[in-house]
């Protein structure tokens, strides 16, 4: 799906805009039991301690920290939020996911950083990969930086055209924005340009409603809030964000 084609009748990028909207990683696959049935039994204990899933439940381990990407640099640490997208070729699927990572918070020497090449703040480590998953083999043939520069980047929020919206958990001066990744297209502008109409707080992850374009997004924090971001006032193309 193109990011200015339709979504089933949906929301488009496009619509949105013009509206005035504003560690190991593994994938576990599921067994014969269904999900109507009352629960999957008890947790096993996993002998190579990474996943403890449910008898016929299994995993493997797709991208592991301090491994190589595909250009030859490390895998960054701190995996965080995640989604998974069509891949770019037949039978493959494309992840993207976050490294919650700050060069602020006195552990980045134990850290491998997000090393790309147009970053948002050069003096950030945080940021984004991609990881192209062969559907068959459930293995990695690809995997590459998708957006750097950024601090803290915990949970974020796939969009209906087919983006990530990656969320910095700060309130780092110039920091703690939301930024929209295209896993298609990485680390273009759009990776390095905070969207600021989304609010500038301790983000935790944002969603965006399909049919309306409203964006919700949630505050970690201890006083946090939830906000809503209401792309439909009024016609000069403004957003508005509400505390709820």
């Amino acid at each position: 799906m193109g990011l200015n084609g339709n979504w089933d009748r949906r929301i488009s990028r496009r619509a949105f805009i013009g509206m005035g909207g504003m560690g190991a990683a593994a994938l576990a696959l599921g067994g014969g039991a269904s999900a109507a049935e009352a629960g999957y039994g008890r947790l096993r204990p996993d002998p190579r301690g990474v996943v403890e899933l449910p008898q016929g439940f299994r995993y493997r381990v797709i991208s592991r920290e301090g491994t190589k990407l595909s250009n030859g640099a490390p895998v960054p640490s701190d995996h965080d939020g995640m989604a998974a997208f069509k891949g770019p070729r037949r039978g493959t699927t494309l992840l993207v996911r976050n490294h919650e990572l700050s060069a602020n918070d006195g552990t980045s020497g134990d850290n491998e950083p997000v090393e790309g090449s147009n970053p948002y703040d050069p003096n950030q480590i945080g940021g984004t990969t991609g990881i192209v998953v062969n559907n068959r083999t459930r293995e990695a043939v690809d995997d590459f930086v998708t957006s750097s520069g950024q601090t803290t980047n915990c949970a974020g929020g796939a969009t209906p055209w087919g983006t990530w919206l990656t969320c910095e958990e700060t309130k780092e001066p110039e920091h703690g924005f939301v930024f929209e990744v295209d896993p298609r297209n990485p680390e273009n502008e759009l990776s390095r340009t905070p969207i600021r109409e989304m609010g500038r707080f301790s983000h935790e992850a944002v969603d965006i409603d399909p049919d309306t374009g409203i964006c919700y997004l949630t505050e970690d924090d201890p006083t946090g809030v939830s906000n809503s971001g209401d792309p439909t006032l009024p016609e000069s193309g403004a957003s508005f964000l509400y505390r709820l």
